[in-house]
Parts: structure tokens; C-alpha cells; sequence
């Protein structure tokens, strides 16, 4: 009876170890078979905290007072945090107030990102070890190669594969702008200048077109026959796109993104990263910030040891 307990337990602990490792590494990773994917806004990149009112006043019309009022209405009706190319192009149409400052609005709502500092970090880490980076974003074709041209080679070095949500490829909405662009009168030359680069972009060998966004199973779906590593790690700021990204029987796994260190953790506990092999990247990952006061005695010190600097060379040309 002792020995029946006994094995009864080990079989339990046993189960249980098996459980939980696969509860943190649900599949065996390595460069080789995996792909990690991330979403671009909120985990690559950010935007500056005075975006809002820096678009705003972007196209402002400054030279026509009889405007201000009917474009600060139309513009408080519009969530400028989520707006793409396309968003704008849509709300000009539905808002024949914002149409002579449509283009001028897409072109800025692209200006105020920069990376976020972390996991820029952490990809370009990874893809030192071999690893195949890639984004999926819901951004546009156009409001995506507005941003890679910002960003530079350090943002398009990054994937192996780039997938956008691109309306063009749906016909419903292709069909509205072809119509609104055929039959509307008075439109803005810069405005029909954007709505053909979205009617006609296309795809190309790396940056492909999803006709939907996510978190729909079209989008993923199309990320799954893009990507062709065994294993797929995708991270995302929204917990919808995480959840509908996970496939367990097609080797997919979403992670919630929150931030830098938390980025790196997941990916410990799923075996790309190592406590042990990968030590000084992580530790110096995650040393803190300086302080505010810490930067400003900081920058103090340079200022005086400039003036200290300057004097001495008088000196001693005197």
C-alpha cells in the first residue's frame, strides 16, 4: 500500500512539472523553427505625448477664420490617436469639412513616431542569435511605408516579413473610394493624389497585404501561410489580437505586450532567451532608468564641466 502511494504521488509531481513547463514553453524553440512576431504601434514604436495637439494644429486653417469652428467640431468628432491613411481618407468622406486638410492630417499623423527604446532592443538582439523577426500591424500599405521612410534602415532591417491591413484588397471599400474619387466634384488634388496610392498600392516580396484586420482569422490565417517557421511567437498590445492569435494546434502562441522587460521575461519562459546564456543582455535590459533629478544633475555636471573647460583654454592661450 506504501509503495502504491508513493508511486501515485511521483506519477502526480511528475504530471504536474509537465503541466506547468508546458504551461510557460508550450513547443521546443530555436532559430531554426521559430519566428517571433510583434505588432508595430505600442510595441515597437510610440508616439509623442503632444501628438494630438501637434496634428491639430498641423492643418489648422489659420487663413480662412470662417473654418475654425466647423474644423475643430469635425476634428473633435475624430480619434486621432488610431487614425491611419486610410482612416483619414474614409473620414474626409464622411466629413466633406476635413477634405481640403485630409492629406496634410495623414502626412503628420506619421511624423511623431519613434521606437520604443526596449524592444527595438530586444529585436534586433534576437535577430543577432538567428532568430526571424516580422511585424503584422493594422496600419495601411501607405501609413506603413510613411513610417519605414521616418524610421530608416534601422526599422526596415528589422523583418524577414511584414504583413499591413490594407483596405485595397477588400472590394467593398475599394469600390467606395473608386466611386467617391469618380463622382465626387471639388475634390482636393492632394486628396485624390492619396486616395489613388491607396487604390493602387500593392504588394511586394516582403510586405504583404491582409484584406482584413485583426484580430479576425482572415488576418492570421494570412500570417500563418506567410510565415513559414515551425513555431510562432507573436506579441501584441491588445489582449483580442493575442487571444485570436493563438493556435495551439498550429504551433501559434500570443503574448499580451506590456512592456520592454516583461517582452524579454515572456521570452525567457518560452526558451528564446536565456538566464543563463543570454545574462549581460538581460541584466543591462534591465537596469532602471535614471531618475529625473539623476538626469538633470547629470546634464548640470556636463554644463559646468563645458564652462570649466572653456575658462581653462582661455588660460592657457592667455
Amino acid at each position: 500500500m506504501k509503495f502504491i502511494k508513493t508511486l501515485l504521488l511521483g506519477l502526480f509531481t511528475l504530471s504536474f512539472i509537465t503541466i506547468q513547463t508546458l504551461a510557460v514553453s508550450p513547443f521546443a524553440v530555436s532559430p531554426e523553427n521559430t519566428a517571433i512576431v510583434v505588432d508595430l504601434d505600442g510595441v515597437l514604436i510610440e508616439r509623442g505625448p503632444n501628438m494630438k495637439r501637434n496634428i491639430f494644429y498641423s492643418a489648422f486653417p489659420y487663413y480662412n477664420p470662417l473654418q475654425w469652428v466647423p474644423y475643430t467640431k469635425a476634428m473633435n468628432n475624430t480619434q486621432i490617436n488610431v487614425l491611419t491613411t486610410f482612416q483619414w481618407l474614409y473620414n474626409g468622406m464622411q466629413d466633406p469639412t476635413l477634405l481640403p486638410y485630409v492629406a496634410k492630417l495623414a502626412k503628420f499623423s506619421n511624423k511623431y513616431h519613434s521606437f520604443k527604446p526596449g524592444t527595438k532592443k530586444i529585436l534586433e538582439y534576437l535577430k543577432t542569435k538567428g532568430y526571424e523577426i516580422n511585424f503584422a500591424t493594422n496600419k495601411d500599405r501607405i501609413s506603413y511605408d510613411n513610417i519605414a521612410k521616418k524610421l530608416g534602415e534601422e526599422f526596415t532591417n528589422l523583418p524577414t516579413h511584414v504583413i499591413v491591413a490594407h483596405p485595397g484588397n477588400h472590394t467593398t471599400f475599394i469600390n467606395q473610394f473608386k466611386e467617391f474619387g469618380q463622382y465626387s466634384t471639388n475634390l482636393p488634388e492632394d486628396y485624390k493624389a492619396l486616395l489613388q496610392r491607396i487604390i493602387n498600392a500593392q504588394p511586394s516580396d516582403n510586405i504583404h497585404h491582409a484584406p482584413v484586420p485583426k484580430p479576425s482569422s482572415e488576418y492570421f490565417d494570412k500570417l500563418r501561410n506567410i510565415v513559414k517557421k515551425k513555431n510562432i511567437i507573436f506579441f501584441d498590445d491588445k489582449e483580442e489580437n493575442t487571444t485570436a492569435a493563438t493556435r495551439p494546434n498550429d504551433n501559434m502562441v500570443g503574448i499580451h505586450f506590456k512592456n520592454a522587460i516583461q517582452f524579454a521575461d515572456e521570452l525567457v519562459k518560452l526558451g528564446v532567451l536565456s538566464e543563463e546564456t543570454d545574462k549581460e543582455f538581460l541584466e543591462d535590459l534591465r537596469k532602471p532608468e535614471p531618475g529625473v533629478m539623476e538626469t538633470i544633475n547629470k546634464r548640470t555636471q556636463q554644463g559646468l564641466n563645458y564652462i570649466k573647460s572653456f575658462y581653462s583654454g582661455k588660460e592657457k592661450t592667455a
